[in-house]
């Protein structure tokens, strides 16, 4: 005898995405015709142009292509994806598309029967869902829990978490996910107390009834069926099992039909009907050789599929080729015609003429060609810029107004973390502001470097006080190795814009009551000056970070950019490395002479 096993259904949110909605249509249109296989090239397609996406939209992307890949069973690609929906949704603060990620995290945890990652996101997900008073989906989350503690066996708490469920909403009880609630009350109620988990059999045949759900009506009947035949109710049992039957056969590929046949062989065996019982004993056998055939079917059909697609893929590839090389040909007999042409018409009289005249369009074109690069840069510059006051300034501006606004119209002042929170956001701003006129002086009037003999020590000392406050907020010591007679050759104005950013970024990922060292060296490659902190981040999350190169809504994302682009002119090199959940943040100058 076999009972149903409770399963789990992925809960993802689907909403449209803000931009580039024609070309997310062709992905959806994959997505919803379960053709995932060309649903995940379109939206990898969608992730590799991402510059034309919002940040939410190339999350939503991410979150849809994990979908499909856990649907095609590859559970590591589909956990990648929704770990990178689940940081993208981090950074823009949508807590509402971060729990549908953190969720399917949990999910794809679960499937792989990680059981104690899957309880983790689960319950992140369920926090997330409370946060946004996500009602529908707080309930589902409850469910997902509870199963979660069935699976380790604390049956106790998961039948308390799906009755806080039930009765949390009650105005609500006629939900689908109520159904799966009080069946799984019923499940855990099967090997403890039988006659509760036929009451929560009945309760949740109602719900499926309200919801004119038969697959879910013919599984209830079928548990039942189960449950009476365990009490020793034949009579009962024999009913509501072939109610099972006759529901399952409007729907006769579910596998749920091999159970039913398989109850009803007990029960007549058991009641000494043994024709009737051999019958349903052969009607399970015969299922399951059919099923088989049929899925020995369905491999071959999607292999031949496959086959012939790789091979018209083939064909049209070989085409191109030689439609190629057939175009390639006739330009090339083309040209050689046109000098043919040009050689046995050109005179000697006429060549030193031709040669004055091209010497002056060549000019023309030398002038436009310079014309044409200062205006490209001239625009990269400006898109640069627009793009930085967009990312960085935004935020921290917006914040002020509302603060100044509060203050306008509140009656009591403002608290002293509002205060506070205002006061770093505006530092913050100065901050931003500071490196975006030193970067767009850069860019527009092209530093260089100005190279002087610098004390290390000073300098450092320097850049240690401009972030003193960051530094005494975290109670972070600072442990510095660099001695007074440690001199470097190098732009001080340059020099101090990338150790004030590397000193940030370690003030920012160090834990509060930690240390943060400072080491200077020379060896062959050069002067090395390395900035060490401890994280409690994982090793790619931090490198994947310091490495990036995008200007993102962060505080350092302007700094990050700035510093490569001061290290280039200084023909000095930045390296980020991670050991033993210590960041090194490594500067390395070249040997200059004391100037």
């Amino acid at each position: 005898m076999r009972f149903k096993k409770t399963t789990l259904l992925v809960i993802l949110v689907i909403v449209r995405l803000a931009t580039g909605a024609q070309t997310v249509s062709a992905a959806e249109a994959f997505l919803y015709a379960a053709d995932f296989d060309n649903a995940i090239k379109a939206y990898t397609k969608l992730i590799n142009g991402a510059d034309t996406l919002q940040p939410v939209a190339k999350g939503n992307c991410y979150l849809r292509r994990g979908h499909c890949l856990s649907q095609l069973q590859k559970s590591d690609a589909a956990l990648f994806d929704f770990f990178e929906a689940m940081r993208i949704f981090e950074k823009v603060n949508n807590k509402e598309r971060l729990a549908a990620a953190t969720n399917n995290i949990g999910h794809v945890f679960f499937i792989k029967d990680d059981i104690g990652n899957a309880e983790i996101y689960y319950k992140k997900a369920f926090d997330l869902y409370t946060a946004v008073k996500d009602t529908n989906n707080i309930i589902k989350a409850m469910n997902n829990i509870a199963i979660i503690e069935m699976q380790n066996k604390n049956i106790e708490n998961a039948i308390s978490l799906h009755k806080n469920a039930i009765t949390l909403f009650p105005n609500k009880i006629l939900l689908p996910v109520f159904t799966t609630h009080l069946q799984n009350i019923a499940n855990c109620y099967l090997d403890i107390n039988r006659d509760s988990a036929v009451y929560y059999n009945k309760m949740a045949l109602i719900n499926a009834k309200a919801n004119a759900d038969s697959p879910v009506i013919a599984s209830i009947y079928n548990n039942l069926g189960f449950l009476y035949y365990k009490k020793k109710n034949f009579t009962e049992a024999l009913d509501l099992l072939l109610q099972s039957e006759a529901l399952y056969n409007l729907f006769p590929d579910s596998t749920e039909q091999l159970v039913v046949y398989d109850n009803l062989a007990a029960v007549y065996d058991s009641t000494g009907q043994y024709k009737k019982a051999y019958t349903y004993l052969s009607k399970s056998n015969l299922y399951n050789e059919i099923k088989l055939d049929r899925d020995k079917i369905k491999i071959s059909a999607e292999l031949a599929e496959k086959y012939e697609s790789e091979k018209k893929d083939e064909e049209i590839i070989n085409q191109q080729k030689q439609n190629q090389l057939k175009t390639r040909n006739v330009q090339l007999s083309l040209l050689a015609l046109a000098l043919v042409a040009l050689l046995g018409t050109v005179s000697f009289i006429n060549y030193k003429r031709k040669q004055k005249a091209n010497w002056q369009l060549q000019e023309q074109n030398n002038h436009i060609l310079a014309l044409n690069k200062e205006l490209g840069s001239s625009n990269q510059v400006k898109t640069k810029l627009f793009s930085i006051i967009s990312h960085d300034l935004r935020s921290p501006v917006s914040s002020l107004y509302a603060y100044l606004q509060l203050m306008q119209h509140a009656q009591e002042l403002p608290s002293v973390q509002t205060t506070n929170a205002i006061t770093r956001q505006t530092e913050n701003l100065l901050e931003t502001l500071e490196d975006l006129l030193m970067w767009s002086k850069s860019q527009l009037h092209q530093f260089t470097p100005e190279y002087v003999n610098i004390n290390l020590k000073n300098i450092v000392e320097e850049v240690l006080s401009l972030s003193a406050t960051d530094i005494q907020n975290k109670k972070i010591e600072i442990n510095s190795f660099i001695n007074e007679k440690s001199f470097v050759t190098t732009d001080s104005n340059m020099l101090m814009v990338i150790l004030r950013n590397f000193l940030s970024n370690a003030v920012q990922n160090a834990l509060e009551n930690s240390a943060i060292s400072i080491y200077h060296e020379s060896n062959d490659a050069g002067i090395a000056i390395r900035i060490e902190n401890n994280t409690s981040q994982k090793e790619q999350e931090v490198l994947v970070k310091l490495n990036s190169e995008v200007i993102s809504s962060k505080k350092y994302g302007l700094g990050k950019i700035l510093i490569q682009e001061f290290a280039e002119k200084l023909n000095a090199t930045i390296s980020y490395q991670y050991k033993d959940k210590h960041i090194h943040a490594v500067l390395t100058l070249p040997h200059l002479p004391h100037s």
